[in-house]
């Protein structure tokens, strides 16, 4: 059974195409009957990460918080 998914992003990344994979695998749905999901954004190295539309995002997690989880996801860049 899916408990945990990591996203991975990288400078360019796509705010639509990453704000989808966190509606979908982010949000603590426990009241509808859905597991929670251990949920994270990665990086190939922590910290800041260009956005494609002039904004930045910080993320604390390297590639390595996604090597043990049940599902990898790639945010597309633009």
């Amino acid at each position: 059974m899916l408990s945990s998914v990591a996203v991975v992003v990288g400078d360019g990344v796509s705010p639509f195409e990453l704000g989808l994979l966190c509606e979908v695998w982010g949000i603590d749905r426990r009241d509808d009957g859905v597991p929670l999901l251990d949920f994270a954004v990665c990086a190939p190295r922590p910290g800041r990460v260009v956005g494609a539309f002039g904004y930045d995002l910080v993320v604390d997690n390297d590639l390595s918080r996604a090597a043990d989880v049940d599902l990898v996801c790639v945010a597309p860049v633009k």
